[in-house]
């Protein structure tokens, strides 16, 4: 008996696990699943409260400096779960953190959930492809995410030091890795 109380105490008082999983997304995929795809630098990052206070997402403003896809808009303003309000912070693995500066290619989602209006980032951190100066030759590279299919597998694949899609892409480049992906989708709709 001494033993049943606090066990059922301990129940009683838990909060319930909620958990993440991440399948990785091919990049064509991540093109295909994409309304639009940006090259934009954040401007703005306003945590929120979200669902009645019980986390807090990240509205992100960023202005953009070319589309790949989609629309002519000079900002745009999209939502990633996470951030900091106060003294409380709410952290998502996997969700991409931005500040303000920030460069990425940008691949965004419609979010049909519960009326949401804001796009979401294609599969948490896979839809950003962050932007480096190269110290050396002064040219803009896209540096993948962490985490990327390699191929159209179920099984697990081994990650390869120096494969090419782990490097980083002059942005001339990527931008016609891009526009490949997106042929291959249209073609493959027909």
């Amino acid at each position: 008996m001494g033993r049943v109380i606090p066990f059922i105490a301990s129940v009683l008082v838990t909060s319930v696990a909620s958990a993440t999983v991440l399948v990785p997304a091919e990049f064509s995929e991540i093109v295909g699943g994409s309304e639009v795809i940006a090259y934009a630098r954040i401007v703005d990052v306003r945590p929120q409260w979200a669902d009645g206070r019980r986390w807090i997402d990240s509205v992100v403003t960023a202005e953009v400096v070319s589309y790949l896809k989609g629309g002519p808009e000079e900002t745009i303003t999209f939502k990633v779960p996470g951030g900091r309000l106060g003294r409380y912070r709410s952290v998502v693995v996997g969700a991409p953190v931005f500040t303000r500066g920030d460069e990425a290619v940008l691949f965004l989602k419609p979010n049909r959930a519960h009326g949401e209006s804001l796009p979401d980032v294609f599969g948490l951190n896979q839809g950003v492809f962050r932007v480096k100066v190269d110290a050396r030759t002064g040219q803009r590279m896209v540096v993948p995410p962490p985490v990327q299919a390699a191929s159209p597998s179920v099984e697990a694949q081994p990650l390869k030091r120096g494969s090419i899609d782990r490097r980083p892409l002059a942005f001339d480049a990527f931008g016609a890795r891009v526009r490949e992906a997106m042929a291959a989708t249209r073609k493959g709709q027909r």
